[in-house]
């Protein structure tokens, strides 16, 4: 299995990086907790700011985690 960096935004129980993220070892979650309760998805009033928070570095970053395992 190749490893992978996943984006996910919504923090919500059952939706949450913890029950959607990858499950293997040397997979990379990248989330940014903006301190959303509930989130309403396609209907964010905060405009998508967890996702606007993560930046290309930081997908960057993880790659090159990975690639050094």
């Amino acid at each position: 299995k190749n490893p992978v960096v996943v984006v996910l935004g919504r923090s919500d129980t059952g939706v949450s990086p913890k029950s959607w993220g990858p499950i293997g070892e040397h997979d990379a979650v990248i989330h940014k907790d903006i301190g959303c309760v509930n989130c309403p998805g396609h209907n964010c009033v905060k405009y998508f700011a967890c996702l606007k928070a993560i930046t290309p570095e930081d997908v960057m970053r993880a790659v090159e985690r990975i690639l050094a395992t």
